[in-house]
């Protein structure tokens, strides 16, 4: 409730049996009715671990490297960074270690076939050089279900059916929103409105585009088979449908992400006091889930709820390495009040948080400041400690440190949670471009044509969307008018 969770399936698997299996909560708030093992939610960025096996399985078969140049099995697809686009790999598209950053324009509507992204992709400008830093990108990285399909002669959605869920026996699984919507089980997708003090439901998003990256629906109930198909390392019923070899080539880091966590192929990759745990979280609208393993423990888990995003989704992975483990890796410990600070108004303001794609802000409340992240709630904020972090006053699991800049004001913040550092730089209050120089940015950059003209006035270069109903240029929002 603190969360603002309307409800949530969660399944623990451990040395191949299913030890807890069960929902919570309600799957449709109108209607009341409850959450089930057999409650049907999207798993969002979770689809990227089953593309992974997916083109895993097609190594062990020959018919496909991961040091494979992309351009072998998708001879369109250039970079305009010289180096990346000579030696990008699918190792490199399914790391997220192109230079490339997210990219949700390109996908807004969900229904443009990939292969037409590629000359906008050609197009795009790195954010960081080639190999040498983490930016997650849903384009890039459904590209690795595109070089499967071209490799199998198959399309992705296919061939994550017939490789994996029919064998595996998840029946009611599926790879698309409508397939999803036919089910009479699904639960509704929600994001708390702060503002209202209310949860406002949201339309199941389609993202055929880059579906390979996040379109995938399942139960807890099928995600358990899933668990213990990984827990024995690629073996299901008597057959070796994944060799172990390449099962942990997934789980091998490959890009850093911050401490104790890098990104291997299509799993992140963490230590918590010396444990090792591989898992990969989902959000999209009114969905979130968290789906991983303590591989070398024999544990799997499995989180869903309905709702867009909650803290709970990552501090499961530290919940259960305290109760299975004894251990468990704090992001803070409880705040030692060493310095408060005599005035927050430097603090005070918006800030771009990429990994969210959108906007936080930093508020005053009661004397003492607040993040407010859409679609989740206000979080007040403990004061910091001695290392300058600011502690969720709702979970130690999640923290805040900020950068002085010139002017006085905090320049940016950083978010640490789950072993990561995601960063967010002020929002200035200024406007810049104009929506016909928007207009010449994205015809230099090759976006498609879109059925929508936009109205309002553009700070920079940044584009992100939300939903299908706005965009956003470093967090601000620009409505899309028919």
């Amino acid at each position: 409730q603190e969360q603002h969770v309307p409800g949530a399936a969660f399944a623990l698997v451990r040395d191949g049996q299913t030890l807890v299996l069960t929902g919570l909560g309600l799957r449709d708030l109108e209607r009341k009715l409850p959450v089930t093992p057999d409650t049907l939610f999207a798993i969002g960025s979770h689809t990227k671990s089953f593309t992974a096996v997916l083109n895993a399985m097609l190594v062990d078969q020959g018919a496909l490297s991961w040091d494979d140049p992309v351009r072998r099995h998708i001879p369109n697809f250039h970079l305009s960074d010289p180096e990346a686009d000579e030696k990008g790999t699918l190792r490199d598209l399914a790391s997220h270690r192109t230079g490339l950053t997210r990219m949700p324009l390109l996908w807004a509507k969900g229904e443009i076939p990939l292969e037409q992204l590629l000359p906008s992709i050609a197009k795009a400008k790195p954010y960081a050089p080639f190999r040498k830093a983490f930016l997650y990108n849903n384009v890039t990285y459904a590209l690795t279900g595109l070089a499967a399909s071209k490799a199998a002669g198959a399309p992705w959605e296919e061939l994550i059916r017939s490789r994996i869920l029919e064998p595996l026996g998840m029946v009611r699984s599926n790879t698309s929103a409508a397939e999803a919507q036919r089910d009479p089980q699904l639960a509704v997708g929600y994001q708390w409105e702060e503002s209202l003090g209310a949860h406002q439901r949201l339309p199941m998003r389609r993202i055929t585009t880059v579906a390979p990256a996040g379109a995938i629906n399942a139960t807890a109930a099928e995600l358990t088979r899933w668990l213990r198909f990984l827990l024995a390392r690629g073996a299901w019923k008597g057959e070796q449908l994944l060799s172990p070899q390449r099962l942990e080539e997934l789980w091998t880091p490959q890009i850093p992400i911050g401490p104790g966590l890098s990104y291997g192929l299509g799993w992140m990759v963490q230590e918590i006091d010396g444990r090792r745990v591989v898992h990969h979280g989902g959000n999209i609208d009114g969905y979130a889930a968290m789906v991983g393993l303590f591989p070398d423990d024999g544990v799997g888990f499995a989180l869903l709820m309905n709702v867009t995003a909650a803290p709970l989704q990552n501090e499961v992975i530290d919940i259960l390495a305290e109760e299975l483990f004894g251990d468990g890796s704090e992001v803070a410990e409880a705040a030692v009040q060493t310095h408060k600070p005599e005035d927050l108004t430097p603090y005070l303001g918006r800030y771009y948080l990429e990994a969210l794609s959108r906007e936080v802000t930093v508020l005053q409340r009661e004397g003492r400041l607040a993040l407010d992240v859409p679609g989740q709630t206000v979080y007040m904020l403990k004061w910091p400690d001695e290392d300058g972090r600011w502690v969720f006053e709702l979970t130690d699991q999640i923290a805040v440190t900020f950068t002085l800049g010139e002017d006085g004001r905090m320049a940016s913040l950083t978010v640490h949670q789950a072993g990561r550092a995601m960063p967010a730089k002020r929002v200035d209050e200024d406007a810049g471009f104009t929506v016909e120089q928007l207009q010449a940015k994205l015809d230099e950059r090759g976006a498609p044509p879109s059925r929508f003209r936009l109205r309002g006035t553009i700070r920079n270069e940044h584009q992100g969307v939300e939903g299908t109903a706005e965009l956003l240029i470093d967090g601000e929002r620009f409505r899309f008018v028919q």
